[in-house]
């Protein structure tokens, strides 16, 4: 892979596990390039976990981990972690730069044996806050075939039933909630989540943004019982479109759901807080009005695409050498 790579200044990675081996790959780069890593869970610095839950193994050197089924001092995830940690050695100095898009997976890195050392920025996730943006309520209703007298509630992820979604917690505070009228659930992703206490409008798995728009206008609510997190892009693209946010004060969900101003934060699998807190803003129209307008305004003001673009700008003036900056431009590699 190297060795077909472009001329660069920057080699610039994002998620590439499973993608390189680390000894070898760090051990081919070319001497002195400044590396740019943005994070987008644990896995670079852990024995191998994506999430690593309670554990904090990798703030020392990983093994007995508690996600495989014989851990012990000298399992698979000490092993991946020494060599991750042999890799790393070879371009130390100040070289790697380290992105993590939530100040919560900052303070992990920060913390562990591997990155600990590396510098270390927050640059949020952006978005298109034209394609994500307010419309008619009555209207996207309309269109998503939903009645105009309910009330919604929306649930998104890749897959319905992944246990770290939520969607247990959902169900068991839907089921609290069943004597609201008119209430239901929308959801969005594979799979479904079989009989649900009140009446599911299931859409399925929705990549297209327009629809996804429509979507989140058509609710009431984005309710985001996670259990992990960083910092999920449906809370983005929700407040882009002024939807408010009842979600669980993990990871980095507590960076975009300020409590109580653009939402409501609750503890993970606590489905009465849950339950309690979603009918709290559900009695409050006027209270949930204000805190549509203050959803948009800081999606606009703090995650516009140009924000991300201007802040990543930066970053890789700051790593380049003036000359060669001026004279050819910033040459990017990317992965």
């Amino acid at each position: 892979m190297l060795r077909q790579a472009l001329p660069a200044d920057i080699l610039h990675l994002h998620w590439v596990a499973h993608f390189i081996g680390y000894s070898d790959f760090f051990r081919r780069l070319p001497p002195g390039m400044p590396i740019v890593w943005t994070l987008h869970d644990m896995n670079p610095f852990t024995g191998g976990c994506h999430h690593a839950g309670e554990c904090c193994n990798f703030c020392e050197r990983c093994g007995n981990c508690p996600q495989l089924d014989k851990p012990s001092p000298d399992d698979f995830s000490r092993d991946v972690w020494r060599r991750k940690q042999q890799a790393y050695a070879r371009v130390r100095g100040g070289r790697f730069q380290v992105v993590t898009p939530s100040q919560w997976l900052a303070n992990k890195a920060k913390n562990s044996s591997l990155m600990g050392s590396f510098r270390m920025t927050v640059i949020p996730y952006g978005l298109d806050t034209e394609s994500f943006r307010p419309l008619d309520k009555a209207l996207a209703r309309q269109i998503m075939g939903i009645p105009l007298a309910s009330k919604v509630l929306l649930f998104v992820a890749q897959w319905l039933e992944d246990d770290f979604k939520g969607w247990p917690t959902l169900l068991r505070a839907v089921d609290r909630l069943r004597a609201i009228p008119d209430l239901c659930l929308l959801t969005i992703g594979h799979g479904s989540l079989g009989n649900t206490p009140v009446p599911n409008i299931s859409l399925g798995p929705v990549s297209d943004e327009e629809r996804l728009c429509l979507a989140y206008n058509a609710a009431d609510l984005l309710v985001l019982p996670s259990v992990q997190e960083n910092f999920p892009n449906a809370a983005l693209e929700a407040i882009a479109c002024g939807l408010p946010i009842v979600g669980s004060r993990v990871g980095g969900v507590p960076e975009i759901v300020r409590d109580d101003y653009t939402g409501r934060l609750v503890e993970a699998r606590d489905a009465d807080g849950l339950a309690g807190a979603i009918k709290k803003l559900l009695e409050a129209p006027n209270h949930l009005r204000d805190m549509a307008v203050r959803c948009r305004r800081i999606a606009v003001q703090e995650y516009a695409l140009d924000i991300q673009a201007r802040r990543y700008a930066d970053l890789y003036a700051s790593l380049v050498q003036p000359q060669a900056n001026s004279a050819t431009g910033t040459r990017l590699w990317t992965l």
